[in-house]
């Protein structure tokens, strides 16, 4: 997060496992150090205000920025780790002046459920597979213990349970299912030609 060009929140994650799309379903906080400074640079040198994102491979030691995007990525992750960049981006758009930076602390492990159940489906076909990762989820054992949920939290938000819970039938049901599954939410999000009209019409009001 920049405002005005001045880093004022940061955090850094690592994917340790994919779920459906090669998206993360379990990932962990690690330390912003390597990344920073760079970071830094660039949103000066754009004089950048908001949000912004990279994703970066390290080869030798050094940081290669591989991709970039004007937009939060993993907010939640961020926030369990005590960097809420969510409330910055709030706070920099209301014009409220930030003074000190925000760093994620690293070790702290999250996970998607969603992701996780579609991502071994589509991976093993297997309702072995899928049941064992359905008892790993509630029990927050496996490769999911010492996580927190990000998508579906039941104590607080019981009703989230009810997507996870037609998840997992329909892929315990067709396994197959994990490869269409994803699709159907991609699309009426995204920017388009015609929304950029819209935004534009209302700038211009």
């Amino acid at each position: 997060m920049f405002q005005h060009g001045r880093l004022i929140g940061i955090a850094a994650f690592a994917q340790l496992m994919a779920g459906a799309g090669g998206g993360p379903a379990l990932k962990q906080t690690i330390p912003v150090d390597p990344v920073e400074r760079d970071v830094a640079a660039i949103g000066a040198r754009l004089d950048w205000h908001g949000a912004i994102s990279f994703d970066y491979v390290k080869t030798g030691g050094a940081a290669r920025f591989v991709d970039c995007n004007p937009r939060l990525v993993e907010p939640m992750t961020a926030y369990f780790a005590g960097a809420d960049l969510t409330g910055l981006l709030l706070a920099v758009s209301c014009g409220e002046p930030v003074t000190a930076i925000a760093r994620a602390r690293p070790g702290i492990r999250t996970r998607l459920g969603l992701q996780a159940l579609l991502g071994v489906a589509a991976r093993t076909r297997s309702r072995t597979e899928i049941l064992k990762t359905i008892r790993w989820l509630i029990g927050s054992s496996g490769p999911y213990a010492d996580t927190i949920e990000e998508l579906t939290p039941l104590r607080i938000d019981p009703p989230s349970g009810i997507p996870a819970t037609m998840t997992a039938l329909l892929l315990l049901a067709r396994p197959v299912l994990a490869l269409t599954l994803p699709r159907r939410g991609i699309g009426r999000h995204l920017l388009t030609p015609e929304s950029v009209a819209t935004i534009s019409g209302w700038e211009a009001s």
